[in-house]
């Protein structure tokens, strides 16, 4: 398992907020696994919530 992979399943089964308790679907990101840059972007939205994904 990837340092990613481990995120992505930290960010998928984490219970530290309130949040856990609203959210249908956890949404740790996507992307290049081996991009040299990253750009963070703002947390998700509703919209993102509900698929499950962003754009």
């Amino acid at each position: 398992m990837t340092e990613l992979d481990n995120i992505h399943s930290q960010v998928v089964s984490c219970t530290k907020c309130d949040l856990c308790k609203t959210r249908t679907k956890a949404v740790p990101g996507k992307g290049n696994k081996n991009a040299e840059i990253v750009f963070v972007g703002e947390a998700p939205g509703r919209s993102e919530d509900l698929r499950g994904s962003r754009l």
